[in-house]
């Protein structure tokens, strides 16, 4: 068994209600999720689970954080994840970050990228339960360009999972797990009223273009 992280206060880059992540002691491109003391375990070995479900039916994306591995640390289960970083190296800003700087630029790229994100989902069938602010990131690929990365919030706890293999069952759960929430999510921004809208109409691109209806 290898020898637990040792993860000390210093290397704390977030906290969030459920859990701490901390940056990876040994790789830069790399972080380190624990659950708090009081958090229930259930939680994580959710997201473990289907991450490992989402590697078996060799289901990536750009856009979602890739999970690691699981390994011990000197806090608990530690589940380290791909660390998102900007074209210069910097860590990756959240969407949170970038919408209460209210300002009109930015606030049409978190749009126009939100959208993009939540058709790509669907698109490829990866089940989410939780896109807040925080658990979304724009990663900085170059001048005024960005891609949406969720780094937490994906999967879910059906018992008898068909949204996994029927991608019917899958967008439908998605489209209104996002209808009811995205008000919740976004009722402090001035763009939810665009927010709201997501996912819009496809252009059309001829004759192979789908388009995601919201019901």
């Amino acid at each position: 068994m290898p020898e637990p992280l040792q993860l000390t206060p210093d290397m704390l880059l977030s906290s969030g209600s459920n859990r701490q992540c901390y940056y990876h002691p040994y790789n830069d491109n790399l972080c380190v999720k624990v659950l708090h003391n009081d958090s229930p375990a259930k939680t994580q070995t959710r997201e473990i689970n289907y991450f490992r479900l989402l590697k078996r039916r060799k289901i990536s994306s750009p856009m979602v954080a890739d999970l690691v591995e699981v390994v011990p640390t000197n806090r608990g289960t530690g589940v380290v994840f791909e660390l998102v970083r900007d074209i210069d190296g910097q860590v990756a800003k959240t969407v949170g970050h970038y919408l209460r700087k209210e300002d009109t630029f930015f606030n049409r790229i978190v749009v126009d990228k939100l959208d993009e994100l939540i058709k790509h989902l669907l698109q490829k069938n990866i089940i989410f339960r939780d896109l807040i602010t925080e658990n979304v990131m724009l990663r900085r690929t170059g001048t005024n360009k960005y891609t949406p990365v969720v780094v937490d919030g994906i999967g879910h706890n059906d018992f008898i999972p068909l949204c996994d293999y029927i991608t019917a069952l899958g967008q439908r759960k998605n489209l209104r797990k996002w209808n009811r929430e995205k008000y919740n999510w976004f009722n402090d921004y001035s763009v939810r009223d665009e927010i709201i809208k997501i996912p819009k109409p496809a252009r059309d691109s001829g004759p192979n273009t789908k388009a995601f209806i919201v019901t």
